[in-house]
This record gives structure tokens, sequence and C-alpha cells, in this order.
């Protein structure tokens, strides 16, 4: 992992990287507008698709809560981002507002990128550069997460019966532990790591009746904007059983993950590159 000292802004177009140089002023000066508030609400973005996930709203009944996307306009460019408001009281993951890549087999449609889904052993380079301006109380974490699936195929219909298995990297934690059991410490691409492991991971709201593998590395330090090695997380999961190469990644995705409080996040800089 290669930690940036400073934070820059860039845009994806597909996988091109293309980086923004702004001032703090410019952002302190940055009017804030909503895109959508509504749960599963999805924006096409140059960033990727912006998606607002309140996957286990259900789980306070009727307490009041509030998550939109967010933009704002810095430096002539548009900047992307999500704010939440929900209950303190609530000790269920209630939501990941994300930047999502690739086919999700929980939503269907289309794939937003050629790239995915792969199969892991016909795999080159994964990377995902990344950085957000991020304040929040409560409990969330900083998270990259890949969805895994055993055909790679795609279709207009969601397939969440087709998940093997899920992957993520917290990058952040606040009052946050994962499902599981924790099986090492590892490292990983030149950062410390907390491997956790759960092999019979089903849906908390309810919906879904599938099981899989759930794979959570949690950093020893945390950060907000770094370079990660995708393809060397993927490696060690599969050298230690927990992944298999002959399966597909079908799509990747970065949030914050929410279960209580409040918070509002700004992607800065990202970039998801496969080759």
């Amino acid at each position: 992992m290669r930690v940036f000292a400073a934070m820059t802004f860039s845009i994806v177009i597909g996988v091109l990287w293309a980086p923004l140089q702004v001032s703090a002023q410019e952002i302190s000066a940055a009017v804030m507008h909503e895109i959508s508030c509504e749960d599963a609400a999805e924006k096409r973005t140059p960033i990727g698709k912006l998606v607002n996930n309140m996957w286990n709203k259900q789980a306070i009944g009727e307490q009041p809560f509030r998550q939109c996307l967010l933009f704002r306009r810095v430096g002539g460019a548009e900047e992307y981002g999500w704010s939440w408001d929900w209950p303190e009281s609530s000790k269920a993951v209630l939501a990941f507002p994300q930047v999502t890549f690739g086919w999700k087999p929980w939503n269907g449609g289309e794939s937003t990128i050629a790239q995915l889904p792969i199969r892991i052993d016909e795999m080159g380079a994964m990377q995902l550069d990344y950085g957000l301006e991020l304040q929040a109380t409560g409990h969330y974490l900083l998270s990259a997460a890949l969805w895994f699936t055993r055909t790679g195929k795609t279709s207009r219909e969601p397939n969440p019966k087709d998940i093997s298995a899920d992957l993520n990297i917290w990058m952040e934690v606040s009052g946050f532990e994962p499902t599981g059991s924790k099986i090492a410490d590892v490292t990983v691409d030149g950062a410390n790591y907390e491997l956790w492991h759960s092999a019979d991971m089903g849906d908390a709201s309810g919906t879904n009746a599938n099981r899989w593998q759930h794979i959570v590395y949690r950093v020893s330090i945390p950060t907000r904007r770094a370079s990660l090695d995708l393809r060397r997380f993927i490696s060690h999961a599969v050298e230690h059983n927990l992944l298999s190469a002959s399966h597909y990644v079908s799509s990747v995705e970065i949030g914050n993950e929410v279960m209580a409080g409040e918070g509002m996040a700004w992607v800065r800089r990202l970039n998801l590159e496969i080759r």
C-alpha cells in the first residue's frame, strides 16, 4: 500500500486517471447540492456509479434517518460524495453509500465497466487509488469491498445465489468489529492488517437466504487516501484457501458502511485500473 501525503482530486473514465489540483479556499467555498436522498438511488458520474445503499434501513423501525448522494463544484469540476444521519442507538449495520464499479450481483443490470467481471486466475493487475475527505461521528467505517461470483455471468436481474465470497479492506474503523473470527495478523502490500473470516456469511436484512465466504482485512494504521493493490489481497486470500482462483471478481466498491451516527464524505481521488 502506498500512502499519499497530499490529497488531490481525480476523475475516472473507464480506467483513465486525470488529476486536478484545487486549493483549500476553493473547497471551503464550494456549495453542496443533493442529488437524491432515496434508497438505492444511483447516478453515473465520471468517478463511477454513485449508489445510495440503505440495504438494512428496516432494522431501525420507525426511527427517523437521512442519507443522501451529493455533489459540489470545486475548481471548475464536480466532486461527488454522500452524507448520513442514523440513530445513535442503532446496533446493526444499516447502510453503505458508495461508488461501484462492475456488475454487483445484488443489483443486476449492466456492468459499469467492460473489465468486470473477470476470472481471478486470468487477472493481471487491479489497483484502486482513492482519497476521501471525511467528517463523521458514531459507528462507521471506510471500506473497499469486492464481490465474487462462481460463474462470472451477468444479467438484468440480481443473482445473489451466484455469490461465493466478499472481500473487504477496512481502511478506517469506528465502533465496528468484523463478523467471524480473527485468523491471523498479516502484511499485504507493505501494510499490516488483521485478517478475519466467516465461512457462513448471510444477508443480515433477512431478504436473501444464500450464504458465502466473508473476508475482512482490517488495517492497523487508518488512512483516508492510499493506493491499494487489490490483486495482492485477492492472491493472499486464494493462497490461504479463502477464495477460489476459478471464481470471478464481479464488482468493486468503496464507501462508508454505517451503523450509527452522522457523517459526510467527499471523493477527492478515485481510480480503478484493471489489466
